[in-house]
């Protein structure tokens, strides 16, 4: 009787998981792509009915904004030392405005004015919403956004790139 060479040695073969079955593939391939098939079904179905029905361009605006972000994450590592998500994100946000604004026979600058309002949510709460214009995208980005959040950021990446040095 001979023995496997691996047990002869003393070491343990080791083993291949199972592949993945279809439902799991499926369920990966949909976790993965969740927020973008959910973005891409927003703009779509809500942001431009709304756009070319209403005259109302946040929901289209906001979206795409969301939608160039997420292509943007997907810049290769080497080339995000130059190519900034945010910056490249903008860019092109800025280009579908502007596609955006073309096919509905206005400007940049008007498209551009509409992404931001100046309406911000706590004078919206104060009871100052029926004299305001409705937000934009960009005002819900500001509220969202807000400096005091990244003021938070800095030091702490910051410090974790001090760390790993």
């Amino acid at each position: 009787m001979t023995c496997h060479p691996n047990l002869r040695s003393g070491t343990i073969a080791e083993q291949d998981p199972l592949p993945p079955t279809r439902a799991q593939r499926w369920a990966a391939l949909a976790n993965h792509y969740l927020d973008t098939v959910t973005y891409t079904t927003l703009f779509l179905f809500i942001g431009l009915p709304i756009y070319y029905a209403l005259d109302y361009a946040m929901p289209a605006h906001l979206t795409l904004s969301i939608l160039t972000y997420f292509s943007a994450l997907s810049i290769p590592a080497k080339y995000k030392c130059f190519l900034h998500p945010v910056l490249v994100s903008s860019a092109f946000t800025i280009l579908g405005i502007w596609i955006l604004a073309l096919s509905h026979r206005s400007t940049l600058r008007a498209a551009l004015t509409v992404y931001t309002t100046k309406s911000r949510y706590i004078q919206l709460f104060n009871g100052q919403g029926s004299h305001l214009t409705p937000p934009g995208a960009g005002d819900i980005f500001g509220s969202v956004l807000d400096v005091r959040h990244f003021s938070k950021t800095v030091p702490i990446r910051c410090s974790s790139w001090i760390l790993k040095t």
